[in-house]
C-alpha cells in the first residue's frame, strides 16, 4: 500500500524546487547571455521603488527626423515611456574592449544598461547613451540619457 503522506510531500518538495528554479532562471538566463550585455559584471543593488522610465525628449525627435525609416524604426523599435515597480537594480556600464588609457580618457561616458526587477522578475531594461550636446538645440549636455526602455516582452523577444 502507497503511503500517502510520502507521496504528498514528495509532491510538495518537487514543486517547491522547480518553483524556486522559476524564480531564479530569469536571472541565469540574462547573466549566461551576452546579448544584452555582460550582466556578470554588473553592480547589483537591492533598492525598492517605483520609476517612470522614459525615453529623452529630444532622441525621439532626433529620430523621428531622420528620413530613413528603417534606421528611424530601429532608433524607436522599444517602449518610450514605461512605469514599474522595482526591488532590485543591475547596472552594466559597458566599458569591455576598451584600454585601459581609454577607460581612463572616456571615464563616466560609456552606455550604461540598467535592468530592473521585482521578485527575481525582470521588469525592464534601459539603455543610457552619453551626449555631450542636444541633437536638436546643439545645446550642452554632458550627460547620460535614456535613448531606449526595454518592457518585458521586449527583452525575452531580444533572447530567442
Amino acid at each position: 500500500m502507497v503511503n500517502f503522506r510520502f507521496v504528498i510531500i514528495t509532491i510538495l518538495i518537487a514543486f517547491l524546487s522547480i518553483s524556486s528554479f522559476a524564480e531564479n532562471n530569469e536571472k541565469s538566463i540574462l547573466l549566461n547571455s551576452t546579448s544584452l550585455g555582460n550582466w556578470k559584471k554588473a553592480n547589483k543593488i537591492k533598492k525598492s521603488g517605483k520609476i517612470t522610465l522614459k525615453v529623452w525628449d529630444s532622441y525621439i525627435e532626433y529620430a523621428n527626423r531622420i528620413p530613413n525609416n528603417t534606421i528611424r524604426n530601429i532608433m524607436l523599435k522599444y517602449a518610450n515611456k514605461l512605469d514599474i515597480e522595482y526591488d532590485e537594480i543591475w547596472i552594466y556600464v559597458a566599458d569591455e574592449g576598451f584600454s585601459s588609457e581609454e577607460k581612463k580618457k572616456f571615464k563616466n561616458q560609456f552606455d550604461i544598461h540598467k535592468l530592473y526587477w521585482k521578485k527575481d522578475k525582470v521588469q525592464a531594461l534601459t539603455l543610457e547613451k552619453y551626449y555631450i550636446s542636444d541633437p536638436i538645440t546643439n545645446k550642452r549636455v554632458g550627460n547620460h540619457k535614456i535613448t531606449q526602455v526595454w518592457d518585458r516582452d521586449s527583452i525575452f523577444k531580444e533572447l530567442r
